[in-house]
């Protein structure tokens, strides 16, 4: 696949710009750069990244057509039903306002961004398939009713009591079957920037599977070494579960 050498240059300069403290999220990210670099993707969303280093990659883009942003991090969408009286569910809605640093090829696409925007609108924005968006709201639900059962078996149905335990940290039991598609997502398809559904799971030409393959091949030709790298995580991922698995 041809590539502009002007583009390349730019994806080399970022090498030594730290993406995310954590590596293999920082990994994760650099896929996620060299996408929207090689015009893969419209953008790419950084969450990890630091106020310097931020500065830094805005500093490697700023004479080229990308426009780096930074503007609020996608808010959750509470799209889901609630049983649970609303003062209670405001307690674990209450977020204090992040940053995120966009890379965007599209100069109106930047402008937007500099407003909030929820995690649906983001995840389409990011080129994620409309199953795994639906599948993650699914799952963001069922955790947030199990986190808010937690605290109403430890302190009852009261607000104020509840209120109390989460400023104190107050550790809960949670009846909570441990979701494990993150780390099957990771081993199936470890160069895609979503979490895959169970549906994309069970086949490689599901989106998720047909997005991971071109992602591959795209990282494979232009940056072998992280290419190789992302392949060792998956097979760490995939090692993992097996072992729990049979235990």
């Amino acid at each position: 696949m041809p590539q502009n050498i002007t583009h390349l240059r730019l994806y080399e300069n970022c090498r030594g710009i730290p993406l995310d403290d954590d590596c293999w999220m920082d990994a994760h990210e650099r896929v996620g750069l060299l996408t929207v670099i090689v015009g893969a993707r419209e953008v790419a969303l950084f969450l990890g990244i630091d106020e310097s280093d931020r500065s830094r990659l805005g500093r490697v883009f700023r004479h080229s057509a990308f426009t780096t942003v930074t503007g609020p991090a996608p808010t959750t969408a509470y799209t889901w039903e609630t049983t649970y009286p609303p003062p209670i569910v405001t307690l674990f809605r209450k977020r204090d306002p992040k940053s995120a640093l966009w890379l965007c090829r599209n100069l109106k696409v930047a402008t937007s961004l500099t407003r909030p925007a929820d995690q649906i609108t983001v995840g389409r924005l990011l080129g994620y398939p409309e199953c795994c968006i639906g599948a993650h709201q699914v799952t963001k639900g069922i955790f947030e009713s199990a986190v808010i059962a937690a605290y109403i078996r430890a302190c009852g149905e009261d607000a104020e009591q509840i209120a109390d335990a989460l400023v104190k940290n107050r550790k809960v039991e949670m009846k909570w079957k441990h979701d494990k598609c993150l780390s099957r997502a990771t081993a199936r398809f470890p160069f895609v920037q979503h979490v895959a559904c169970e549906e994309c799971l069970t086949s490689e030409s599901s989106p998720s599977g047909l997005m991971n393959s071109a992602y591959g091949q795209l990282v494979e030709e232009l940056d072998h070494h992280l290419y190789d790298y992302v392949l060792r995580i998956a097979e760490r991922s995939q090692a993992a579960g097996g072992a729990k698995a049979h235990q």
